[in-house]
């Protein structure tokens, strides 16, 4: 009925109980639900590594790009590699012979690392031959610090000489360069390297470069002596991006909302359904495969974990399913298919002082996990037999269920930590010989959040125009993936071997 309110308004209700009746006010047609919750636990099974993240690692961010930190640890900030090189020239020091130095010319130690000041781990691009690589420059060794190199133990008497390099092949000429210089390396004058352990004595080469590894073993000063030079770390950021993803769930008439149909009765819910798993599949597809970049204010596209690792310095390696090693380049560890091969790439990928945690979500595509678990010719079981007795050695290989969601997870586990393996319905195709091993505790999902307002998962009902006769809603969603310390997370490929 309506009901005239003398203030030239009309205040229109429905009788409950009556034929229409809703039991809300007609006022209220359009609203917002969130449902970011809870839209993970339709049917995850689908969307593993989102339902993964919804339940262990989501965190709101109030920028749609944010630049979070990170912290290395000091472990690996006592470790380098010395050669012996000569060097000519007074305070315009040059130093040659770099690969191939003689004994007779050696001048110098020369030190470096495969750390930057960052503490990353990073391959030199400029020196490709791994057998010649040069690094960074170990910025942490001082005067009057020990040295370990090959057994011996020496005493730095003199501050080091930076070097940096003045082009890309080894052995060319290399300049000086300001002290702490990250790129290049630490020069140190034999003379001024003085033998502490007894019985040993440094003997130059008599041809070649001697190469050795070292470590700091602390420092020696003398009573009151003054303060050594200090040296200065940072930090590292990485950036990451918010991504906007919507799905509409298609208008859909009064007279076909009403209408009882065959098969599924009512259409509108059973649509409704689809397009809200559809919405879900567009952000596990993007937390996986998706490339992060920041196009304009209003574009951006947010990082994929897989794309991610292959290009901002995680972990590569390739597995061969013949058991044979295929040994191809830019791979950390190149092996075959087997438990020992599995315990090539744990011992690489999963040393604790890196920061890893030890538990491995592996997501994988059913080839590779019927692979790990038949036993015929170029499977992984197959590759572990003992060839002399037939009997399979050390391996390790567990199926237990996940406490998530209704999977069975295939779990290989040594001293290092697991490797949990689990099929996932979008490893295929392209995919189904790769698999993306993630360290959750360096994970997480950002969705966008702030001044009282959540773009997490939400809905928006009756976004149609206001005289149509029918319903069209839109699900929202603004996120990204935030992935911190690479190294601590990589990619497999398996490949048919050597």
């Amino acid at each position: 009925m309506a009901t005239y309110t003398g203030t030239g308004q009309y205040n229109v209700t429905t009788t409950p109980n009556s034929p229409g009746w809703t039991g809300q006010s007609i006022d209220s047609l359009r609203r917002t639900f969130g449902i970011g919750d809870t839209v993970h636990e339709l049917a995850p099974e689908t969307s593993i590594f989102f339902s993964y993240l919804s339940k262990l690692g989501k965190k709101p961010t109030d920028e749609t790009v944010w630049k979070p930190m990170e912290y290395r640890s000091q472990w690996q900030r006592r470790n380098f590699e010395a050669k012996v090189a000569k060097i000519t020239g007074g305070d315009d020091a040059q130093i040659t012979g770099i690969a191939d130095p003689t004994g007779s010319d050696a001048t110098h130690f020369m030190l470096y690392c495969d750390y930057n000041h960052q503490g990353k781990q990073v391959k030199s691009t400029v020196q490709p031959d791994a057998s010649d690589y040069i690094g960074y420059a170990p910025i942490y060794i001082t005067k009057n610090q020990v040295l370990r190199i090959n057994g011996i133990s020496y005493k730095i008497t003199a501050e080091p000489d930076y070097f940096e390099y003045s082009s890309g092949s080894v052995g060319d000429v290399s300049t000086k360069a300001a002290a702490g210089t990250v790129y290049g390396y630490i020069t140190i004058p034999i003379a001024s390297m003085i033998v502490v352990s007894t019985g040993n004595a440094f003997a130059q080469p008599a041809s070649g470069g001697w190469d050795e590894k070292g470590q700091v073993i602390g420092s020696q000063w003398g009573e009151a002596t003054g303060a050594p030079e200090g040296w200065r770390d940072e930090l590292s950021d990485v950036e990451f991006f918010t991504q906007i993803f919507k799905t509409s769930v298609p208008l859909m008439s009064g007279s076909m909302q009403a209408t009882r149909y065959r098969g599924y009765a009512n259409e509108w819910k059973r649509i409704y359904g689809e397009h809200v798993k559809s919405h879900k599949m567009d952000l596990e597809n993007a937390f996986l495969f998706g490339y992060g970049k920041y196009t304009s204010a209003d574009v951006r596209n947010s990082w994929g974990i897989e794309p991610f690792i292959r290009n901002k310095g995680g972990k590569k390696y390739e597995l061969a399913y013949n058991g044979t090693a295929a040994d191809s380049a830019g791979y950390d560890v190149s092996a075959g298919f087997s438990y020992d091969g599995m315990i090539d790439v744990m011992d690489d990928f999963m040393n604790y002082e890196g920061g890893n945690s030890g538990q491995k979500l592996c997501l994988t595509s059913r080839k590779v996990i019927n692979a790990l678990h038949k036993v015929g010719s170029g499977n992984f079981l197959q590759n572990s037999f003992d060839a002399t007795t037939s009997q399979i050695f050390q391996a390790s290989l567990e199926v237990k269920s996940s406490s998530f969601m209704p999977i069975d997870i295939t779990s290989i586990s040594t001293s290092w930590g697991s490797m949990n393996f689990i099929a996932h319905p979008l490893f295929r195709h392209d995919m189904e010989d790769t698999a993306v091993c993630v360290d959750l505790s360096h994970v997480t999902m950002r969705p966008l959040a702030g001044n009282g307002h959540s773009r997490d998962t939400f809905v928006e009902t009756n976004i149609q125009d206001n005289d149509i006769d029918g319903r069209k809603d839109q699900i929202v969603t603004e996120a990204g993936l935030e992935v911190l310390f690479p190294e601590t997370h990589a990619v497999v490929d398996f490949v048919a071997g050597g």
